[in-house]
Order: structure tokens, then sequence, then C-alpha cells
């Protein structure tokens, strides 16, 4: 059973984060979303932060709570 202190997003199922997660790969000079395996609920967040190393760089981002009425 999960700690109730802690928070949902935290939690992990298989190794992955609860929510699922979006492959990005860096292609000239952007991140674009590769695939998307988020859960019911849950929608990609912003590609990440940082500029890619190289290109083809492949990057995984959690996905997030989907904003009520959406």
């Amino acid at each position: 059973m999960a700690d109730p202190k802690q928070p949902r997003e935290l939690e992990t199922t298989r190794g992955f984060p609860r929510g699922g997660y979006a492959l990005w790969q860096y292609t000239a000079g952007a991140w674009v979303l590769r695939k998307t395996a988020c859960e019911e609920g849950y929608e990609c967040g912003s590609p990440p932060r940082e500029k890619g190393q190289y290109e083809g760089e492949m990057r995984k981002t959690t996905c997030v709570r989907r904003a009520a009425g959406k």
C-alpha cells in the first residue's frame, strides 16, 4: 500500500511515474514529441527545458494531471 503522505504524482508503477510519460526527441534545434503514454486524466507537460546535447537525443518526461474541465 502506498504511503498516504506521498503525493500521488510521485508514486510509480512498474518503474514508470504514475500518470504515464512522454518521449521527446531533439530534432533540428527543437524538442519534438515522439510518443505519448499518458494515463486517463493526465496529459503531456512541456518539452524538456534544456537544449538537447545532440541531434536525435531522446528524453522522457512525466505526464501531468489534466486541468479540471478539459
